[in-house]
């Protein structure tokens, strides 16, 4: 009969360590027992931990892990396979999978993410992975980017998220107009102004080298710099510049912050403007009508 490992992690029974995890980051607090032999011949990390020069006693503190990322850990150790029930848990296990070097969990976590993960919950991943100090999810983001682009920048999540975040999602995503990204960029930055926090030109000014204003058609741009959102988002003599450079390249001087990638995000090898069929109609001079009037 095989050994059930696992119940020895519910019970505690026969124990021998304590993990009290208490975050700087989380208000949350957690005891976990388990017993130092069988996590020391897990990783060398806990080997370490508990049989190097420098031991650890009968009591290790822990503040730099979410208690579910840890626990996380725990029933990997135990069942002797991932067992993970969300994307959060996914994305605080991820961390400490990471931390004690469980390489094969840590590709675990990344795959639900990336099989879980959906337009709803990705800003909100990577506002908690941003708060805990886990850094960016990049290999997440993207591959969530690439499949729900408009969903996100549509999202309340999205318009509710911190700096970095939208930061993130400007940058990294793709199969998506420009100018939903630009629109929902200076959305996102009136409603963060809205609530105090700064004032709105300081605000856009991080995200405008991110922008590819130069990806976007004559009419697109005149309509985006004549609406009301884009009032205050640049002087009148950049939007003179970008209009010349726009319609004929080389013909004006561009600002300094301006980024000169000037390739839609739908660009595709096959075809020269990245769409195919009735998608041809984002990109088309004589025709604006794909413009939601949310934005």
């Amino acid at each position: 009969m095989p050994l059930n490992l696992e119940k020895f992690l519910q019970s505690g029974d026969h124990a021998d360590v304590e993990f009290v995890v208490k975050p700087e980051k989380f208000d949350i607090s957690k005891t976990f027992k388990a017993h130092k032999q069988l996590l020391a011949l897990s990783s060398e990390v806990f080997e370490a931990m508990f049989y190097g020069q420098l031991a650890e006693k009968d009591i290790v503190v822990i503040t730099d892990l979410h208690p579910d990322g840890f626990y996380g850990l725990l029933k990997y150790v135990y069942a002797g396979r991932a067992r993970i029930e969300n994307c959060f848990e996914a994305l605080h296990t991820k961390a400490a999978a990471e931390k004690y070097l469980f390489e094969e969990l840590a590709t675990a976590c990344l795959t639900y993410l990336r099989e879980h993960v959906d337009a709803k919950e990705a800003c909100l991943l990577l506002d908690c992975a941003f708060e805990s100090g886990y850094g960016s999810l990049d290999k997440v983001a993207e591959a969530v980017l690439a499949n729900y682009g408009e969903d996100v920048l549509r999202s309340d999540a999205f318009f509710n998220s911190r700096v970095e975040t939208v930061l993130h999602v400007v940058e990294k995503v793709t199969n998506v107009p420009e100018i939903l990204i630009v629109r929902a960029a200076l959305k996102w930055a009136r409603s963060f102004c809205k609530a105090g926090a700064t004032d709105f030109k300081t605000t856009i000014g991080a995200f405008l080298p991110k922008l590819r204003f130069l990806a976007l058609s004559s009419s697109e741009f005149v309509e985006l710099v004549t609406s009301e959102d884009a009032q205050g988002v640049m002087e009148k003599e950049d939007a003179f510049a970008i209009l010349c450079h726009v319609i004929h390249e080389g013909r004006a001087t561009l600002p300094e912050w301006v980024c000169r990638e000037n390739i839609p995000r739908r660009l595709t090898t096959d075809d020269p403007t990245g769409l195919s069929g009735s998608d041809r109609s984002y990109w088309d001079d004589s025709d604006s009508s794909y413009i939601d009037s949310d934005f």
